[in-house]
């Protein structure tokens, strides 16, 4: 029996209420990928060290002047997320932190990833198979893609591997939608760093060169991969993995088909 799709997903719910050993006093806390989430309620008007009455003198105040490996509490409170790196930086950059979450916070959708490959790894299959379950899956090459200038985005003529690109103020708007409780973007692209931010994690499609070589050579006439030119392009890139994202979950895609979404599927339920 196939598994169906978890799409009614929660977020890791945060950490109750407790004091940190060099922070003061957290509401609450919790790990990820990109560093340590915390929520900090201050008293009014003081810094840790009660250095600070104003949290704008920061901005004007020496380095060395300022809380070292403390949070800046201010009027209000403020939640960051701190960094895998030195905590002692000025308040200002504390605000910027905070109103950059708070931004991302209001722009995203619930949960966003990233089904990644070199061609002939699986996506579009893998994208079919998770609308089959009843997920909503996009088809980046159907529905995003376009020939472009990979840096700002202005459309080129002709056709070049190179200029497939992704419409980033779409996949934006997507990845913004709160209806859904995960979206699935399926397909690769010359300019993903430009929105990669955008994902809760990356998936990446991996076959060896045996089987990649039998998935092209099934594909029709006239599709990509098929000319020889193509396909030494995709047997140096399947090689160097320079086109696609260098960090990621790597996923074995010689399984069957189901068998490989019944993987995406368990990591996202995790």
């Amino acid at each position: 029996m196939l598994s169906s799709c978890s799409c009614k997903l929660e977020r890791g719910t945060s950490d109750a209420a407790r004091p940190d050993p060099w922070l003061g006093l957290v509401d609450s806390k919790r790990e990820s990928d990109w560093g340590t989430e915390m929520s900090i309620n201050a008293e009014p008007g003081r810094s840790r060290r009660g250095e600070l009455s104003n949290p704008s003198q920061g901005r004007h105040r020496p380095r060395s002047s300022l809380p070292q490996k403390e949070g800046l509490r201010h009027e209000g409170g403020f939640r960051v997320i701190v960094p895998h790196l030195s905590y002692a930086l000025p308040v200002g950059v504390w605000t910027r932190i905070d109103y950059l979450l708070r931004i991302k916070k209001r722009t995203m959708g619930k949960r966003n990833y990233l089904i990644e490959g070199v061609s002939g790894t699986g996506k579009s299959s893998v994208c079919q198979e998770l609308r089959r379950r009843g997920c909503v899956a996009i088809n980046g090459d159907r529905e995003l893609a376009y020939q472009g200038d990979p840096t700002t985005g202005e459309k080129t003529e002709g056709f070049g591997h190179e200029h497939h690109i992704w419409d980033v103020e779409k996949v934006r708007r997507l990845a913004a939608n709160q209806d859904d409780e995960a979206t699935f973007f399926c397909g690769g692209s010359r300019n993903f760093k430009q929105f990669i931010d955008l994902f809760d994690e990356i998936f990446i499609l991996d076959v060896d060169a045996e089987t990649l070589n039998e998935r092209l050579d099934s594909r029709p006439d006239d599709d990509w991969g098929k000319r020889k030119s193509e396909r030494e392009l995709i047997l140096r890139l399947h090689a160097t993995k320079e086109d696609v994202p260098s960090s990621g979950i790597v996923l074995d895609a010689t399984q069957p088909l189901v068998s490989v979404v019944d993987e995406i599927l368990s990591h996202v339920r995790a």
